[in-house]
């Protein structure tokens, strides 16, 4: 059995505020823990990449999941899909709601 300590933490947005707050989040996370690895399509997917496969493949192997909603994207397609996949892929689902914006 392979043990990995990294803690793959994939984080969803969509608009500027939650955008915003999903950066913060991806700069300070690993701060709190060293561990903690989060992804974040703005910041960690390559000019040019494959951007569909690679947002999957993070999907599929994320421990964890944030996700940044505000009022003006609670109904966006993107954010409704990436929720959706994540809570297929971690395996104990919690909701932890926060308020920020």
């Amino acid at each position: 059995m392979d043990y990995n300590p990294l803690v793959e933490i994939f984080i969803t947005w969509s608009g500027p505020k939650s955008k915003a707050v999903a950066e913060a989040l991806r700069k300070e996370l690993p701060k709190v823990l060293n561990a903690f690895q989060p992804w974040l399509s703005s910041a960690d997917l390559d000019a040019g990449a494959q951007w569909p496969e690679e947002v999957g493949r993070r999907l599929e192997s994320a421990k964890a999941g944030i996700v940044c909603l505000t009022p003006a994207n609670l109904h966006e397609d993107w954010i409704l899909f990436e929720t959706g996949a994540l809570a297929k892929v971690v395996q104990k689902n919690y909701v932890l709601p926060g308020r920020c914006c």
